[in-house]
């Protein structure tokens, strides 16, 4: 995403109707996905995935990306914002504890502590949600359109357990064919 910008810079400008496509939604999944692991995540069991090269990478990848394009197109300062708020960062608090019953409800071993783990993803998200929301913003973008589940946690809360989902067939009818030889 980052490389598409660089080279085609007046991508940034071309907004699509639906959010998932703006580097600010992607780079949401990205990086509160990494928060999570990072944060809620056991780490006896799954301490190899917190330290892996992939979770570091996808960290990296999407911080450079949404500060390059906030230095580059947004006003100066942007990439560096100030402090949240105490409403935010208890919205963020709300988004943990959500996202760590989902986890639990899936069957993985989450943080003993979960206040330690708290505080963590709040310290993670304060490092990239106020450049993420200035790139919704730019574009005209709500926050509840480019982050659903952290502006309302709640709502995630709805819906079958992880384990029923997972445990769904992923083709009921069967596989389906693939295209021919390419001769």
């Amino acid at each position: 995403m980052k490389e598409t910008h660089h080279f085609y810079p007046v991508l940034f400008y071309f907004r699509f109707p639906v959010t998932y496509y703006s580097a600010s939604s992607i780079s949401t999944v990205s990086l509160d996905a990494v928060s999570l692991i990072r944060s809620a995540l056991d780490e006896r069991e799954y301490g190899w995935l917190q330290e892996s090269g992939a979770v570091a990478e996808l960290w990296a990848a999407s911080r450079l990306a949404i500060t390059s394009l906030a230095a580059t197109f947004l006003s100066e300062g942007a990439a560096h914002p100030g402090p949240p708020s105490a409403e935010v960062e208890e919205r963020w608090h709300r988004r943990y504890r959500v996202a760590l019953r989902r986890l639990q409800q899936a069957g993985i071993r989450t943080v003993a502590d979960e206040q330690a783990g708290a505080r963590h993803y709040v310290a993670l998200r304060a490092q990239w949600d106020g450049v993420v929301g200035q790139l919704a913003s730019a574009l005209a973008y709500t926050r509840e359109e480019i982050d659903p589940a952290g502006t309302h946690p709640e709502r995630m809360v709805k819906g079958p357990p992880p384990t029923t989902e997972l445990a769904r067939e992923p083709f009921p009818e069967g596989p389906q064919e693939g295209p021919g030889p390419l001769h």
